[in-house]
Protein backbone atom coordinates (compact mmCIF):
# COMPACT_ATOMS: atom_id res chain seq x y z
CA UNK A 1 0.00 0.00 0.00
CA UNK A 2 1.67 3.37 -0.88
CA UNK A 3 1.21 6.46 1.12
CA UNK A 4 -1.92 7.94 -0.11
CA UNK A 5 -4.49 5.10 0.40
CA UNK A 6 -2.81 4.84 3.91
CA UNK A 7 -3.56 8.37 4.46
CA UNK A 8 -6.88 8.13 2.61
CA UNK A 9 -7.83 5.32 5.02
CA UNK A 10 -7.53 7.04 8.48
CA UNK A 11 -8.97 9.95 7.54
CA UNK A 12 -12.09 7.91 6.43
CA UNK A 13 -11.37 5.81 10.19
CA UNK A 14 -11.55 8.90 11.94
CA UNK A 15 -14.73 10.09 10.14
CA UNK A 16 -16.41 7.15 11.30
CA UNK A 17 -15.09 6.79 14.90
CA UNK A 18 -16.23 10.97 15.10
CA UNK A 19 -19.42 10.12 13.44
CA UNK A 20 -20.31 7.06 16.03
CA UNK A 21 -19.39 9.26 18.50
CA UNK A 22 -21.77 11.94 17.89
CA UNK A 23 -24.45 9.87 17.07
CA UNK A 24 -24.17 8.05 20.73
CA UNK A 25 -23.61 11.45 22.62
CA UNK A 26 -25.98 13.91 20.79
CA UNK A 27 -28.18 12.18 17.75
CA UNK A 28 -30.45 15.75 17.91
CA UNK A 29 -27.13 17.88 17.04
CA UNK A 30 -26.32 15.64 14.21
CA UNK A 31 -29.98 15.28 12.71
CA UNK A 32 -29.58 19.44 13.25
CA UNK A 33 -26.60 19.51 11.26
CA UNK A 34 -27.81 16.82 8.69
CA UNK A 35 -31.25 18.85 7.96
CA UNK A 36 -29.41 22.03 7.67
CA UNK A 37 -26.96 20.65 5.01
CA UNK A 38 -29.61 19.08 3.01
CA UNK A 39 -31.38 22.46 3.23
CA UNK A 40 -28.51 24.44 2.34
CA UNK A 41 -27.53 21.98 -0.96
CA UNK A 42 -31.35 22.49 -1.67
CA UNK A 43 -30.63 25.70 -1.74
CA UNK A 44 -27.66 25.88 -3.74
CA UNK A 45 -29.17 23.51 -6.46
CA UNK A 46 -32.88 25.27 -6.70
CA UNK A 47 -30.04 28.68 -7.42
CA UNK A 48 -28.19 27.27 -9.82
CA UNK A 49 -31.32 25.45 -11.99
CA UNK A 50 -32.55 29.25 -11.63
CA UNK A 51 -29.95 30.85 -13.15
CA UNK A 52 -28.78 28.84 -15.26
CA UNK A 53 -32.46 27.83 -16.82
CA UNK A 54 -32.25 29.81 -19.63
CA UNK A 55 -28.71 29.60 -20.63
CA UNK A 56 -28.14 25.98 -20.92
CA UNK A 57 -29.60 24.42 -24.17
CA UNK A 58 -31.50 27.71 -25.33
CA UNK A 59 -30.74 27.44 -28.94
CA UNK A 60 -32.15 23.82 -28.87
CA UNK A 61 -34.93 24.81 -26.83
CA UNK A 62 -35.74 27.52 -29.28
CA UNK A 63 -35.03 25.16 -32.52
CA UNK A 64 -37.86 22.33 -30.62
CA UNK A 65 -40.34 24.93 -30.12
CA UNK A 66 -40.07 25.91 -33.63
CA UNK A 67 -40.15 22.53 -35.04
CA UNK A 68 -43.52 21.75 -32.35
CA UNK A 69 -45.39 24.97 -34.01
CA UNK A 70 -44.60 23.61 -37.51
CA UNK A 71 -46.07 20.40 -36.31
CA UNK A 72 -48.86 21.29 -35.07
CA UNK A 73 -49.53 23.88 -38.17
CA UNK A 74 -49.07 20.92 -40.11
CA UNK A 75 -51.68 18.99 -38.42
CA UNK A 76 -54.22 21.88 -37.97
CA UNK A 77 -54.11 22.12 -42.20
CA UNK A 78 -54.17 18.05 -42.55
CA UNK A 79 -56.92 17.77 -40.26
CA UNK A 80 -58.88 21.05 -41.86
CA UNK A 81 -58.24 19.73 -45.58
CA UNK A 82 -59.75 15.87 -44.63
CA UNK A 83 -62.76 17.32 -43.00
CA UNK A 84 -63.13 20.04 -45.84
CA UNK A 85 -63.02 16.79 -48.96
CA UNK A 86 -65.22 14.60 -46.82
CA UNK A 87 -68.54 17.07 -46.99
CA UNK A 88 -67.33 17.46 -50.78
CA UNK A 89 -68.08 15.26 -53.81
CA UNK A 90 -64.24 13.72 -54.36
CA UNK A 91 -63.01 13.84 -57.63
CA UNK A 92 -60.60 10.71 -58.78
CA UNK A 93 -57.71 10.79 -58.27
CA UNK A 94 -55.48 9.81 -61.43
CA UNK A 95 -52.23 8.41 -61.30
CA UNK A 96 -49.04 10.31 -61.88
CA UNK A 97 -46.34 8.67 -63.55
CA UNK A 98 -43.11 9.68 -62.01
CA UNK A 99 -40.39 8.53 -64.84
CA UNK A 100 -39.39 11.15 -66.51
CA UNK A 101 -38.74 9.57 -70.00
CA UNK A 102 -37.78 11.53 -73.28
CA UNK A 103 -38.01 10.34 -76.80
CA UNK A 104 -34.78 10.15 -78.70
CA UNK A 105 -35.09 10.50 -82.43
CA UNK A 106 -33.34 7.87 -84.23
CA UNK A 107 -32.93 6.20 -87.94
CA UNK A 108 -36.93 4.48 -87.61
CA UNK A 109 -37.98 5.08 -91.16
CA UNK A 110 -34.79 4.37 -92.50
CA UNK A 111 -34.50 0.16 -93.62
CA UNK A 112 -31.85 -1.51 -93.14
CA UNK A 113 -29.39 -2.09 -96.57
CA UNK A 114 -29.66 -5.98 -96.94
CA UNK A 115 -27.39 -6.06 -99.72
CA UNK A 116 -24.53 -4.69 -98.24
CA UNK A 117 -24.48 -6.06 -94.76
Amino acid sequence: MNRRTILVSIIVMFAVIGFVSLLVSQPQYLLKQFLFLVVFVGLIYALYQFMMKGKLNKKEQQAFLKAARKSKKRMQKKHHSHHSTSSQKRKPLRKRSHAHLTVIEGKKGKKKNRASS
